[in-house]
């Protein structure tokens, strides 16, 4: 079968030195050596000695890090049940003394033997290498902080209440957040990585669409997690890794990554791709690649391979946010959006509170936003769009494009782009209505608030607009196909502005250099 990879846009430039495991080491002192780690998440079940000790399982997740050369740890957020299987496979297949940072998951957090193992395995708070704070009374073990050279790692428990560590369910009680702020407060390394088990904004797999547990994760408790965010974006946060919904995604949301890890199950989730992430830190640089197996029978993970940058010592970043009645301002109104539909082809929806794409009857999304608040010369590397979904898709993703017709928001309809202007193919289906390559994809197999990344084209057409702000016609969202399910979202018209299509926006400058209206940091 060929490989198929799929690159996501490099931000900046990163090392890419991978070594191997090493034992346990005193305390690092703060050195930017070049080092790399593996991250991996809810291999629950498969894995250990007996069944399920093939490569089609967690054990040729192992073999496939092992391959690239180990790293120099391994942390797994969560439902890593039971974790002694999961310690014997790294050990049997990474190397013994391979060094591994175990998350609380739900499900270890309802298995008093896992927990007894967990606790056990970082005996009084310290027992693992690098630590530098134990958690707080109460989850001493199972809550922790490590540094390796220039970076500092945050393992939290999120099941701890203040009393008990499998007191809740998932959150950042008050009394971890209390902890996390003192931990934040106390550290100088240059990047920050969080880790829990439950996501903060749950998202989609970036390839299958699928979604689970949206609104019953971090999300449960909106306030805690907003707080929690907030801290990590006030703090300098590069990253919070995390796992639990089995389906991989890299977002950026309000200038800090969030990576969910998907699942390392091999054949024991068809829903997703398997997958890894190896994170490569040198210095100021931070890059990733994140490798995924689509179950073609050969568990080498080298079908899909995403790559990109978190950081880059050789240029500050700048993130611009358009939402109306949000961002930049409460008074920002520079969105248009409007639907058009094949069953109704004279009805114009220019101020209707939802838009909608479908392929039977066939129906499409345009979205343009006002980005002219962002100077000329900026050199942007990453863009995202974050829509409400109201009314999930079954079976489907939907791909954007650019939009090449100058449309008016309140006269644009199936057949026209405005009053007596039409469309070269009715649909803005035209190769003069709207370009032919696909920029990204919107999917969900679950309604809620979702992040979608543009791919490189997608990048390099907000650049365009950047350069010449009358070019700026928008997206497009469509596919035609018959039979296939549809996919609803708010408008700009929506009551509440936070529902509202946003467009996120990230620019580089060259380190200490500042652009003309944006305050330097």
């Amino acid at each position: 079968m060929m490989k198929r990879t799929k690159i996501l846009a490099t931000l900046g430039v990163g090392g890419v030195l991978l070594i191997s495991f090493s034992g346990a080491v005193p305390v690092r002192e703060a050195m930017t050596g070049p080092f790399s780690f593996a991250v991996t998440a809810d291999m629950r079940e498969y894995a250990g000695p007996g069944l399920y000790d093939t490569s089609s399982y967690f054990r040729g997740t192992c073999e496939a890090i092992a391959a690239l050369g180990g790293g120099a740890f391994m942390v797994s957020p969560g439902d890593i049940d039971p974790p002694g299987d999961v310690s014997w496979t790294i050990e049997q297949y990474i190397g013994p003394g391979a060094v591994w940072y175990p998350v609380v998951g739900n499900h270890e957090k309802e298995t008093p033997s896992d927990m007894e193992w967990l606790r056990a395995y970082n005996e009084y708070g310290d027992t693992l290498p690098n630590i530098v704070n134990v958690g707080p009374p109460g989850c001493e073990e199972t809550t922790y902080s490590f540094n390796y050279e220039n970076a500092h790692f945050v393992v939290l428990n999120e099941y701890y209440d203040g009393v008990s560590d499998t007191g809740t369910t998932g959150d950042v009680a008050d009394a971890l957040y209390a902890w996390l702020v003192d931990d934040l407060n106390g550290t100088d390394r240059e990047h920050i990585f969080v880790f829990g088990h439950e996501p903060a904004f749950p998202q989609p797999d970036v390839d299958t669409g699928r979604a689970r547990h949206v609104g019953d994760s971090l999300d449960l408790y909106k306030t805690n997690r907003d707080r929690f965010w907030t801290l990590l974006r006030d703090r300098g946060v590069l990253a919070y890794i995390c796992g639990h919904t089995h389906n991989y995604s890299a977002v950026k949301i309000d200038g800090v990554w969030q990576l969910d890890a998907g699942h390392c199950r091999g054949y024991g989730d068809l829903g997703a791709p398997s997958t890894f992430i190896m994170i490569h830190v040198n210095g100021g640089d931070v890059s990733f690649e994140t490798y995924r197996d689509d179950h073609d029978g050969l568990y080498d993970y080298g079908d899909i391979i995403y790559s990109g940058s978190l950081a880059s010592s050789a240029y500050e970043e700048v993130t611009y946010t358009f939402q109306d009645g949000a961002f930049p301002s409460p008074g920002y109104e520079g969105t248009r959006d409007t639907k058009i539909r094949s069953d109704l082809p004279g009805t114009a929806f220019g101020s209707a509170a939802n838009l909608e794409v479908d392929g039977s009857p066939a129906k499409a999304a345009i979205i343009a936003w006002d980005v002219g608040s962002i100077p000329p010369g900026t050199t942007v590397t990453y863009a995202s769009i974050t829509l409400t979904v109201t009314n999930h898709s079954l079976d489907q993703a939907y791909e954007l494009y650019e939009m090449k017709r100058d449309w008016a928001e309140p006269e644009s309809t199936w057949t026209q782009y405005s009053v007596g202007n039409p469309w070269g193919t009715p649909g803005a289906d035209g190769a003069d209505d709207r370009g032919q390559t696909p920029l990204g994809a919107i999917a969900t197999s679950y309604p809620g608030q979702f992040t979608y990344n543009l791919n490189a084209d997608g990048i390099a057409l907000v650049q365009s607009w950047v350069n010449n702000p009358s070019a700026n016609h928008g997206l497009v969202i469509l596919d035609y196909l018959e039979g296939i399910d549809g996919i609803d979202f708010d408008s700009r018209e929506a009551i509440t502005a936070e529902w509202r299509p946003k467009l996120t926006v990230e620019a580089v400058r060259p380190a200490g250099s500042c652009f003309i209206g944006v305050a330097c940091r």
